[in-house]
């Protein structure tokens, strides 16, 4: 799936039945090129970085995880080279993927556009891993006074390919084996199609994290994002403020709008020389280019 071989092995679902120590049995899962598979190398569609580094010989930790609990690893499936952002035409080394929605021509998005498109695409694939590491520099923001629009690399494929997917809080999962973007944030996400599944994954996939804990009994405060959620469309908006009003009925309490930028510059860290939040993060795309320093 992931390279030049259009033919996938895949199990035969006859012969596994999910049990208690192994909830997954059978499951056939794809793997984003930029996480670690023992025997394999991880490619991030790089021509270069293939010949530069041998196979591996662990496996990433969120995907042992998987092993363990009878998953299948059917293969490894394409990302936007260097988990950098690409468009299908600047996909010189490894092509993109077919989105398979629309008339095949709408793009995959990114960087995780070889999971949700084969997700979307592949009716045996039962789960697909990709990353998302949250942070997206847009140059021209949609919005006013500087503020900055993040879109994840593993959110918006799934938005792109019609399929689900849910990306856990920063710190929920071990990232030992995952080459990150942007480590503060990078994390793990898995895709699907069927979301009445995603309950029985999550609980093997991160339910023992020593990160998560009992649901906490102190208020709860919903919190309005200005610098996102002002959007040019109408029916959009209409639809996001559905769903906030449902929010604040069910919680008991009111939306308190807040903007990002705004707080930055009333209280930006000291150190800092840049008192607005869009010139600030412009330094952050160092990050990514300083853990592929060995390249």
């Amino acid at each position: 799936m992931g390279g030049t071989d259009c033919r996938v092995i895949v199990p035969s679902r006859c012969y596994f039945k999910p049990s208690k120590l192994r909830p997954l049995d059978g499951a056939r899962v794809s793997v984003k090129d930029s996480i670690d598979i023992a025997g394999h190398k991880t490619t991030l569609c790089n021509r270069s970085w293939i010949e530069l580094y041998p196979p591996k010989s662990k496996t990433a930790a969120c995907i042992q995880v998987l092993v363990d609990a009878g998953a299948v690893i059917v293969g490894k499936v394409k990302l936007q080279a260097m988990i950098m952002r690409e468009e299908p035409l600047e996909c010189v080394e490894f092509s993109a993927p077919f989105n398979p929605r629309t008339d095949g021509y709408q793009v995959p998005s990114g960087s995780s556009h070889g999971s949700a498109a084969g997700i979307a695409s592949y009716e045996w694939l039962d789960f697909s891993i990709g990353s998302d590491s949250t942070f997206h520099l847009l140059l021209k923001p949609k919005v006013a006074n500087n503020t900055i629009l993040a879109n994840g690399s593993g959110r918006k494929p799934a938005s792109y390919n019609g399929c689900f997917s849910i990306r856990p809080s920063t710190g929920i999962m071990n990232t030992e084996g995952v080459v990150g973007y942007f480590p503060p944030f990078d994390m793990p996400v898995f895709y699907g199609r069927d979301i009445s599944r995603f309950s029985e994954f999550i609980s093997v996939w991160y339910g023992d994290s020593p990160s998560l804990h009992a649901p906490s009994k102190l208020p709860v405060e919903v919190l309005y994002p200005l610098d996102y959620l002002l959007t040019s469309n109408d029916a959009q908006t209409r639809l996001i403020d559905l769903f906030i009003s449902g929010l604040e009925a069910a919680c008991h309490v009111k939306r308190t709008p807040i903007s990002l930028a705004e707080q930055w510059e009333k209280d930006f860290p000291d150190g800092t020389k840049h008192n607005i939040l869009r010139s600030t993060l412009k330094r952050f795309v160092w990050d990514q280019k300083a853990l592929c320093g060995d390249y």
